[in-house]
């Protein structure tokens, strides 16, 4: 999913080991730890200690990760997790280098990627009876990932501006552009270097509340080039790069994650406003599949992934939806949480199609 900073992290593996946590995240390791006796029945009684490879970020992410699902998998197990570093086509192109041998054994990995596996014939269905957990995954997640792995948690990009200097936030995307070009604020969207993500919540989701889609992105296209053209729009390419622009006033507003722009309000930045414009927003969804030929524990550490109680304790973390129907809350994060009435899926399986077109596109005429 998700929408993680990646800058500089390409290819570093990080053996198990926790960041500092917060005070606050304390109860938490001790809750996901209690997971295990839960998921009991899954253990692998007597079988020697391994370490388990995932691919997957830094930062918060792995914090979360690490808390959330790591804890109780090595109580269940005792098992390690290792995570690989890096960006979906190069975790792709290592598994298939290696056919029978998987250096990952368990992908996390957004959409556009996953689909990726799934035609480069990497990954497996999943097997239910390894993962019960999957009965309780909301079924348009289901609809849409069609047994070859499953959503786990989902974000919205919609907007994040500084209160002070937007009074009058947009309610719509027509209106965020026609207050980009009138210059009412300064905007930063996705550039092209954030991938294909950014491409979904720009191109096509402009294009999208136009009237226009995958085979007609043109409106999305001379939207962006018509923002840039003012003089009013600016580009972020990893996930600290508007926080900063925000708080230097090179920006005033800009597409955002929302998990990303919570944790930034509650860290003491109170001016900081988010809202997700009509129609919606577009979901970003992270997914978790399980490598053909990967250890078959990755099948229990799966199964924690999708449980209520693991995804509860990801969710409250990172201010993300979870794709687990009976995920509960904190109270204090419920509100913050994007409902999926307000978010809108891009057909990623033909954006990914379209996008060295759009690429030479972004590159021939966005500058």
């Amino acid at each position: 999913m998700v929408a993680p900073d990646r800058a500089g992290l390409s290819g570093r593996r990080l053996p198990r080991g926790r960041p500092g946590q917060q005070g606050s995240d304390m109860k938490t390791i001790l809750t996901s730890t209690a997971l295990a006796l839960a998921l009991a029945p899954l253990a692998m009684q007597g079988a020697a200690a391994k370490e388990l490879v995932i691919s997957g970020y830094g930062g918060l992410w792995e914090q979360a990760v690490r808390t959330c699902f790591e804890a109780p998998y090595t109580a269940l197990t005792g098992n390690t997790v290792a995570i690989t570093m890096g960006a979906p086509n190069q975790w792709i192109n290592q598994i298939k280098a290696a056919p029978g041998t998987p250096p990952i054994d368990l992908l996390m990995i957004p959409s556009s990627g996953a689909f990726d596996a799934i035609k480069s014939d990497i990954v497996e269905p999943i097997d239910t009876a390894r993962v019960p957990n999957y009965a309780e995954v909301s079924q348009q997640f289901k609809d849409f990932t069609k047994g070859m792995g499953s959503v786990y948690v989902y974000g919205a990009m919609g907007l994040m501006y500084d209160s002070t200097v937007v009074t009058d936030a947009p309610k719509t995307w027509q209106e965020f552009v026609d207050g980009t070009i009138a210059g009412k604020w300064r905007a930063s969207i996705p550039g092209l270097d954030y991938g294909s993500s950014g491409i979904a919540s720009t191109v096509w989701m402009l294009a999208h509340v136009s009237g226009g889609d995958v085979d007609n992105a043109d409106q999305g296209f001379e939207d962006i080039a018509k923002m840039q053209e003012s003089g009013n729009l600016v580009f972020w390419n990893n996930a600290n790069e508007l926080l900063n622009q925000i708080g230097s006033g090179e920006a005033d507003i800009g597409m955002y994650w929302d998990g990303r722009s919570w944790a930034f309000i509650d860290d003491d930045h109170a001016d900081i406003r988010y809202v997700n414009p009509e129609p919606g927003s577009v979901a970003a969804m992270t997914w978790v599949q399980k490598v053909k030929g990967g250890d078959d524990s990755a099948w229990d550490l799966m199964n924690i992934v999708l449980s209520a109680e693991g995804q509860a304790c990801y969710g409250n973390m990172m201010r993300y939806g979870m794709s687990n129907a009976n995920v509960t809350y904190d109270p204090a994060v419920a509100p913050q949480i994007t409902r999926m009435d307000s978010i809108v899926i891009p057909p990623f399986e033909q954006i990914a199609e379209k996008m060295p077109e759009w690429v030479d596109r972004w590159n021939r005429e966005i500058h």
